[in-house]
């Protein structure tokens, strides 16, 4: 063909490929001046006009930049059968899982793998998917196929960590941290962090091991973790004692530790708060209603207190004989997500009764 003809042919669609370039980049500069919407309707109109796959790239990343990943997964679903990049692949995967849309995250994060093997984060994320959806299957052998692909690095650890987290796993967490410590053995912060676990699951011998391993890493107050948690089990293991004495002597060695870590620890510590809010149940436990209401009373003046320290409070308000400040109390506990709890509604009822509002503990009788 003369080349003059074949300039003639070429002319108009290069003419309209750089009008559509232009009109997209006016749209992505008033995206950057701070007119979202106004450039994601744009953007819109452009891409279901000239279907082209970087106005549609744009129109994703402007969506997002907005946070409104519905509104970027609509742009484009079923978006496998879109001309969009890899990274917009990327980016809608990673908002469909943050909206709970697991099948269709897991199925963006496949073909993000198919197109480019390489990318770390299609794997991590199928993983980091999977541990949402629960399905824990789907995420072992995604973990899997990431080692075996990458090597165990701290992308994989930090995943694992954050899915034990999630499913409250922590021999999970546990383990995760222990291969991240042996990956790296002088990073102090998994050190304190393996400690802390190590501690609440009881594992006294390990934590003993890390403090001595690392004794540089460990102040005073840190190595309070060890009491802290010791007494968060001896509180646990009393409600399951039949034997009263043993359950007063489990009670007994509990404060004694929450009250030596109140005696040592910082009062602006996260540890001195929660050994406060914990020696309020302990008190209860132990019958000693006084101290426990004022104790929970000096924490009440502080801030709103949490559930289990206002039940707490409640019960020795009670205790003390104190019914319709407890009976206040127990109905503000009696939400919709604790209606049915047995406990609370025997509470409710021996507070109705010895207030002797016998018309309420009639009421939540005929209810229960």
């Amino acid at each position: 063909m003369n080349r003059f003809v074949y300039l003639f042919v070429l002319l108009p669609g290069l003419v309209q490929a750089g009008s559509l370039d232009r009109e997209r980049e006016a749209w992505v500069i008033q995206a950057r001046q701070g007119q979202l919407a106004q450039a994601a309707a744009g953007l819109d109109a452009l891409y279901r006009r000239s279907g082209d796959g970087r106005v549609l790239d744009d129109l994703i990343a402007v969506q997002i930049w907005r946070q409104d990943r519905a509104a970027a997964l609509a742009s484009c679903e079923p978006c496998e059968f879109k001309p969009i990049s890899n990274d917009s692949l990327e980016t809608l995967a990673r908002a469909a899982r943050d909206l709970g849309r697991y099948p269709l995250a897991i199925s963006y994060y496949r073909i993000l793998q198919g197109r480019d093997p390489a990318n770390r984060n299609g794997w991590l994320g199928l993983f980091l998917t999977a541990s949402d959806q629960g399905n824990q299957e789907l995420a072992r052998r995604a973990a899997e196929e990431y080692d075996a692909r990458f090597g165990r690095d701290r992308a994989i650890l930090d995943a694992r960590i954050y899915a034990a987290r999630r499913a409250e796993d922590p021999m999970g967490e546990l383990l995760a941290r222990q291969q991240w410590l042996a990956l790296e053995p002088g990073n102090g912060e998994q050190v304190l962090a393996l400690y802390r676990v190590a501690v609440s699951l009881g594992a006294g011998p390990a934590a003993v091991d890390l403090m001595d391993r690392y004794p540089e890493l460990f102040t005073a107050v840190d190595r309070l973790w060890l009491d802290y948690y010791q007494a968060v089990n001896l509180l646990r293991i009393s409600t399951r004692l039949a034997d009263p004495a043993q359950a007063r002597d489990a009670l007994t060695r509990t404060l004694a530790l929450q009250e030596g870590i109140l005696a040592r620890a910082p009062r602006d510590h996260q540890i001195y708060l929660g050994a406060r809010r914990d020696e309020v149940v302990t008190l209860v436990a132990l019958g000693e209603f006084a101290r426990a209401e004022q104790a929970s009373a000096a924490l009440q003046a502080e801030g709103p207190l949490p559930d289990y320290v206002l039940e707490a409070r409640a019960d020795a308000l009670a205790g003390l004989g104190r019914v319709d400040e407890a009976s206040d109390l127990y109905e503000a506990l009696a939400t919709p997500t604790r209606a049915r709890d047995k406990a609370l509604l025997e509470k409710r009822f021996y507070a109705y009764s010895d207030g002797e509002r016998y018309g309420a503990a009639q009421g939540l009788l005929a209810g229960w």
